[in-house]
């Protein structure tokens, strides 16, 4: 009798662990999971006072929360003093020449003189996106300027597919980073 009620907790704990083991990331430790910045890279790592570069944002994303299920992701890219965005310059690459514009909520900050970019993309920017490597599912790309010289200028992104923690008196938590230095 005593064997029989041992297997029986046993056998319960076993199909309890399997059960949390299936779940959604997500589900599990809150935000973040599926939907994150894996790579930001810049063309060049030393920019021209005066002269730009382009940035690229590789993330990944759950399709099927995206595409299916009309989920958004949202990408946060933190610019310090020394860079600045150029307006209009941000698109999602996609398949050959073609790629999506996709436009930016600006948020600057007087005090540090950084600055804030959201992009709040859909399905509609993120459908004909181009995976641009096994671990990514697709890639922004815009354009900073060299504004004020810096030898560590450090450029942040994180993304999201809910709220993302970002502000002038907000501690910033990036997904990646990459320095560049504007000479």
């Amino acid at each position: 009798m005593k064997n029989t009620a041992f297997v029986t907790i046993v056998s319960s704990l076993a199909l309890l662990a399997s059960m949390v083991g299936c779940g959604d990331s997500d589900s599990i430790f809150g935000s973040g999971g599926s939907t994150e910045v894996d790579e930001i890279e810049a063309d060049d790592g030393v920019i021209a006072l005066g002269e730009g570069t382009v940035v690229t944002f590789n993330f990944s994303f759950d399709d099927d929360d995206v595409l299916n299920d009309d989920g958004n992701v949202r990408l946060v890219v933190k610019l310090p003093r020394g860079l600045r965005y150029r307006a209009d310059s941000s698109e999602i690459d996609e398949p050959g020449s073609s790629d999506k514009k996709v436009g930016a909520q600006i948020l600057e900050c007087s005090s540090s003189g950084d600055s804030y970019l959201l992009f709040d993309m859909d399905r509609f920017d993120l459908r004909g996106a181009n995976a641009p490597n096994s671990d990514s599912d697709a890639q922004l790309k815009l354009t900073v300027d060299g504004t004020r010289r810096g030898s560590t200028l450090v450029i942040e992104a994180r993304a999201d597919k809910d709220r993302i923690a970002y502000g002038c008196e907000v501690n910033f938590l990036p997904d990646e980073q990459e320095v560049v230095s504007v000479s």
